[in-house]
């Protein structure tokens, strides 16, 4: 199971990206159905993608893609600029479940009001669907097959514009819509961009039925219907007849049908799909290796004194004594003058470890340049200054580090 923290980052990242494309320009588009299925990939890779793990070789593909010889690869290649956040606080963990119980309660209360509704109230059964008689205060909705109706509604052209509207809501199940989004809010109670995506799935949902509905009725009264349910209560988790944006639907129903080229603006939603999958979910074989590492790091509970395992994530980070690493390590270089006079450059990726009493051991090259350049990105290791140990449950432990030393010569 990965952090929560990281979690919440990578799910918001694809809820901005991709229901930013949406409202930008697909919304405006007359490809309904099109976009109802989109506004569910986007649920179901917010929910998944943070939990998918695809490794691949390390070196095979960083040498593929010009990596390993691009000044930004010691973002692949070090540790030192990750502090692991080991331990959530509990309060965090109380504030969050207080909150998934208060969404739950609301949700629960909200199902057996409805209950009531169905039980309290006259109602018959026509085509499959069970009709609801409510009284003058609630607005037409529908909840699966459960058709919930004014009863207040005495005109014959009302009732058939109401019953076709719902009727596309219930044949076209957008009642599991809605239960999957209100799950995702549930979880996700905290992210305002859930609470987005489900008012952009609901408003969706309205355009369908009423396209669908004016392909066959007058627009005009079907309008004056909508107004005179706009006011009413109604369950967030249902399709209601008079959603909020009567506005936005109003030019929806009235706006001329998107010509069949436009598909192609889809292209660019599944190119950043692909994206934000690359970019979450694959990963190295030598990160997938340290992840693992730092999941067994978090998941220990007793640690002894004696320990000989390395870790490259402890709660307690082993301290350099003298602040920036980077740039101690930048002063105490010395350029090789034979490898400076033959014009040689490049990155000595170094591997060490951090011993329980702060000392520097196990020193490593990675990845090597040239014999002096290794030699001398070496000696700085070696040269460095006892740390602060890292620290488990308090007690002291190895810890690996990799840092990349670059040896660049600068212009005069």
């Amino acid at each position: 199971m990965i952090p929560f923290l990281p979690y919440i980052v990578k799910s918001t990242i694809i809820l901005v990206v991709l229901l930013g494309y949406y409202q930008l320009v697909l919304q405006k588009q007359t490809f309904y159905n099109t976009n109802r299925f989109y506004l569910l990939g986007i649920l179901l890779m917010a929910q998944l993608i943070p939990f998918i793990q695809i490794t691949i070789p390390f070196r095979s593909f960083m040498e593929s893609q010009g990596i390993m010889d691009n000044p930004f690869a010691a973002i692949f290649l070090t540790d030192t600029n990750v502090e692991a956040s080991v331990s959530t606080p509990n309060y965090w963990i109380w504030i969050y479940f207080s909150g998934v119980i208060v969404v739950s309660v609301k949700f629960a209360l909200a199902i057996l009001q409805l209950r009531h509704l169905v039980n309290t109230n006259p109602s018959k059964k026509i085509r499959g669907i069970r009709i609801v008689f409510l009284p003058r205060s609630y607005p037409n909705f529908s909840f699966f097959h459960l058709l919930f109706v004014n009863q207040s509604v005495e005109d014959a052209e009302t009732r058939q514009n109401t019953f076709a509207h719902e009727k596309i809501h219930i044949r076209q199940l957008h009642s599991l819509d809605l239960l999957f989004i209100h799950l995702f809010c549930l979880i996700n109670w905290f992210n305002p961009f859930a609470w987005l995506l489900k008012r952009a799935i609901i408003q969706n949902h309205e355009f369908i039925a009423d396209h669908r509905v004016i392909q066959k009725y007058q627009t005009e009264s079907y309008l004056r219907l909508i107004l005179s349910q706009s006011f009413k209560t109604h369950f967030s988790f249902t399709n209601h007849f008079a959603c909020s944006n009567l506005k936005k639907r109003i030019i929806m129903m009235t706006k001329q049908q998107t010509q069949k080229y436009k598909v192609w603006n889809y292209v660019p939603a599944t190119l950043l799909c692909g994206f934000l999958f690359i970019t979450f979910s694959c990963q190295t074989e030598e990160s997938n290796s340290q992840e693992q590492n730092v999941t067994q790091t978090l998941n220990l509970s007793n640690v002894t004194a004696d320990t000989t395992d390395t870790f490259v994530a402890v709660q307690d980070m082993p301290v350099f004594p003298e602040g920036d690493i980077v740039k101690w390590i930048n002063q105490k270089t010395k350029y090789p003058a034979e490898a400076q006079r033959k014009g040689l450059e490049g990155k000595v990726v170094i591997q060490f470890i951090v011993a329980k009493d702060g000392s520097v051991k196990d020193i490593k090259i990675v990845r090597g340049v040239e014999e002096t350049l290794d030699a001398e990105a070496v000696r700085v290791i070696q040269s460095m200054p006892k740390w602060k140990p890292g620290k488990v449950n308090g007690k002291a432990v190895n810890v690996s580090f990799t840092v990349p030393i670059n040896f660049q010569i600068k212009d005069l």
